[in-house]
């Protein structure tokens, strides 16, 4: 045991820790009795994370049988790294932020962060016990006095068939390619934020059919203002073509969009932001 290694467990752990105050804090105005979305109404999103977590469990599931402790604290670990933090979570802070506070989007991804982190909770209580059960107790919902009171999580009834596994394929395949050409981007200065961006994408004709089921939330997805997909002939290779917005900047979701300023009333604000701040005003949901 070394100081590096204790290091470097501390901020493994906190990443854990971060990741469970980041989730907890967006349940705040959540009522599992009265707000969680049915299974079947799911965002494609927040269904392709659920099918991840159902992955993670059973793993976790194996380690805790062979007492390989040390793989569910990685598996956990590499969990909120790679699948929430890097991914999923970025996404959906426009959701979350953004939205309408009783959207159907934003309600979903508050469905699928209650349901995800209760389960988490859960499956770390034997071996984080002290952080589990204080945030435990901030957790909104019926349950248990403690988390040590509670049953091992069950499996979400979500499975992903081919042809969505297929379309997840095809989608990170394209964001590999995006960050590459984001990264160099911002390195030569082109753009600040990927914000600032608008992609144009050349496909292959296979991926693009995969692709365009994603129903228009490709800019969302790829944390850019807009995206347009062009087919590639006689390739199966991916390009990427970075191009500098010109449009204002909404100061309230922060993308770059034609309409903002259009409205006297809200010179700072996209068409999407007022509609939200008119309906917030008119029934007083904030």
């Amino acid at each position: 045991v070394s100081k590096n290694i204790l290091n470097q467990i501390v901020e493994a752990y906190r990443k854990i820790r971060n990741t469970i105050r980041f989730m907890l804090g967006n349940l705040y105005d959540f009522d599992p009795e009265k707000d969680i979305v049915p299974l079947d109404k799911l965002d494609i999103l927040d269904r392709w994370v659920l099918s991840e977590w159902n992955e993670l469990l059973d793993r976790v599931k194996t380690a805790y049988d062979e007492y390989e402790f040390h793989m569910v604290f990685h598996s956990v670990h590499s969990f909120c790294v790679n699948q929430l933090s890097s991914f999923y979570l970025d996404v959906i802070k426009d959701r979350l932020y953004v939205e309408l506070p009783t959207s159907p989007k934003r309600r979903s991804s508050q469905t699928t962060l209650y349901s995800i982190l209760k389960g988490v909770l859960k499956m770390l209580a034997p071996i984080m016990v002290h952080t589990a059960e204080e945030a435990w107790q901030h957790l909104p919902g019926q349950k248990e006095l403690s988390v040590h009171l509670e049953d091992w999580p069950d499996r979400f009834p979500i499975t992903l068939n081919p042809e969505e596994i297929e379309m997840w394929k095809h989608f990170f395949a394209v964001r590999d390619e995006v960050n590459k050409k984001l990264d160099e981007a911002r390195q030569n200065k082109v753009i600040g934020n990927s914000l600032e961006a608008k992609l144009k994408l050349f496909v292959p004709a296979t991926t693009y059919s995969y692709i365009s089921e994603l129903n228009g939330q490709l800019s969302e997805l790829l944390l850019v203002s807009e995206v347009e997909v062009l087919i590639r002939d006689n390739s199966d290779s991916i390009g990427v073509e970075i191009i500098p917005l010109e449009y204002n900047k909404c100061q309230r979701c922060w993308m770059y969009t034609p309409d903002v300023g259009k409205d006297e009333r809200y010179p700072d604000l996209c068409k999407r932001c007022i509609s939200v701040i008119e309906n917030i005003i008119e029934k007083g949901e904030r």
